[in-house]
């Protein structure tokens, strides 16, 4: 539970524990040092983290918090945003939780709202989920019959398609962004599609999320001129490798010739240079920048 919260002092992960008391979610960590200076990555999309009055925060960024600990551990409190139960329902569909876990987090969602309609439509689906044939339910359980009908069960879901609907395109970006690659995306047109780029180039860590767009949307027919512009003007050779590595539409000879309509030599010498992009390229690529060097 909270895999999307990670501790970390100089970039050694601290285990920590949490504990559901109420509508109450704290987190405890242990194993730190007085004076060192501890990292708290986590969704923004789906968390809110709350500290003490008097705890001092060094640096918040989106899904960032950066503090000097003061003592050999910390505890802090999350509230759970209505993001929550849709990254959820989300990763069931992908595969990325079981039934189990599934009911888990949405009992937990139950627990931190206080919204008496929205409980009683959640408690409703625990039942429809829960709610198999003992004969059928022995022969079906985890397999891929119950897993489509819970499927079925939640994307047709009152709640789920009433937070879905409330999400901005920012929200929409994090929730796709969250996995490096999801079978099941949102279906977007390509107007929404760029939105959700330019979301991703205007957000914190542009490059790794416009690349995770990439990697989900690969070969589901929208054009990525957007994409490809985006690589190619932010001359980060790491990035513009991965991209060219793991995105399996892109035009590696479009690429090939906006990177020499940069006029950058020493941009297009970089790339020449770096051995992971070159072996992706044919003769043919390889010569036309060798030509412009």
């Amino acid at each position: 539970m909270f895999k999307d919260i990670r501790l970390s002092i100089d970039s050694k992960k601290i285990e920590f524990e949490y504990k559901v008391e109420g509508k109450k979610i704290s987190i405890n960590s242990f194993n730190g040092i007085k004076g060192s200076n501890l990292k708290i990555f986590y969704d923004e999309n789906v968390y809110e983290i709350k500290f003490k009055p008097s705890t001092k925060i060094d640096n918040m960024l989106p899904g960032e918090i950066y503090l000097n600990l003061k003592k050999d551990n910390i505890s802090f409190n999350i509230n759970l945003k209505d993001n929550f139960f849709v990254k959820s329902v989300y990763k069931f569909i992908n595969g990325t939780i079981d039934k189990k876990t599934l009911i888990e987090e949405i009992n937990i969602f139950i627990n931190n709202n206080s919204r008496k309609k929205i409980n009683e439509d959640l408690n409703n689906l625990l039942l429809d989920i829960d709610n198999n044939d003992k004969e059928l339910g022995e022969l079906i359980i985890d397999n891929q019959d119950e897993y489509k009908r819970i499927f079925d069960i939640l994307v047709k879901n009152k709640t789920y398609l009433s937070f879905a609907k409330k999400m901005n395109l920012t929200e929409l970006m994090l929730l796709i962004t969250s996995y490096i690659y999801a079978p099941y995306t949102p279906k977007v047109d390509q107007d929404t599609f760029n939105a959700l780029v330019e979301a991703a180039i205007n957000y914190n860590h542009s490059c790794e999320n416009v690349w995770r767009i990439a990697m989900n949307y690969d070969r589901k027919d929208y054009n990525y001129d957007l994409i490809d512009s985006f690589f190619v003007n932010s001359k980060n050779i790491w990035y513009l490798g991965e991209y060219l590595s793991g995105v399996l539409q892109i035009d590696k000879e479009k690429i090939v010739n906006m990177i020499v309509d940069t006029s950058d030599k020493d941009y297009i010498n970089q790339v020449i240079g770096n051995s992971m992009i070159m072996g992706l390229l044919d003769d043919n690529c390889k010569n036309i920048l060798n030509s412009n060097k």
